[in-house]
Order: C-alpha cells, then structure tokens, then sequence
C-alpha cells in the first residue's frame, strides 16, 4: 500500500485513500484497493476523511499557502544544494523570488515582508 515501508505498520486507511488519490488513483480504484485489507464500510469511511481534507485544503488562507510556498521553495533550495543539484537548486531560488515579488504586489505598504 502506498505510503508504508518495509518492516512498518500500514498506515490507517484514511492516509491510505489520501495518498492513493493524491497519486490520481479515481475513487472507485482507491475503494477496491482499500477493500482488499478492509471492510467495504471502513474503505467508504477512509475516502471521505481523505476527500472532506482535500476540500479543507481548498479553503486554506492565502498567506498561510503563500508561506507554505516559500517555506517549501527554501527547503529543496538547501537540499539540492546540498547533493550538488545547482541548477536546479538555482530554480528554487527564482521560484522564491517570484513568490516574494507577488507577495509585495498584493501586500500593503505598511505590512513587513519576511522571507
């Protein structure tokens, strides 16, 4: 199943449905994944706690995506940079200046702008 190593516990059956869909496997497939280790009732169950998150996602506020962005961005920066992935890690770094310039665009002037 998705989202287990060897030797661990599979994970609980909602972070199952939400790693199979998030993989774009279709709701139907993700069910009869889910229902050759579960009950039909727990399978149903799993994928609407993974579907009710996803929309939970959807209404997240924009600062706290824009943040989560850079954040992101900043950490796989200093990964690639640290296996020697230059060019990539290079990308990274436009990747935050371009969410830092939007982020000053749609900011007021008298809010501080911290990266």
């Amino acid at each position: 199943m998705p989202g287990a190593r060897q030797g661990d516990q599979a994970p609980a059956p909602e972070v199952q449905a939400y790693i199979a869909l998030l993989d774009g496997n279709t709701i139907e497939e993700t069910h009869a994944t889910l229902t050759q280790t579960h009950t039909p009732d727990v399978a149903t169950k799993a994928i609407k706690l993974a579907r009710a998150k996803f929309r939970a996602y959807g209404k997240a506020d924009q600062d706290e995506i824009k943040g989560w962005c850079l954040a992101a961005s900043r950490d796989l920066a200093r990964k690639m940079i640290s296996v020697g992935d230059f060019a990539s890690a290079l990308k990274a770094v436009k990747q935050i200046y371009d969410i830092a310039h939007k982020i000053q665009t749609t900011t007021a002037p008298d809010e501080d702008l911290v990266i």
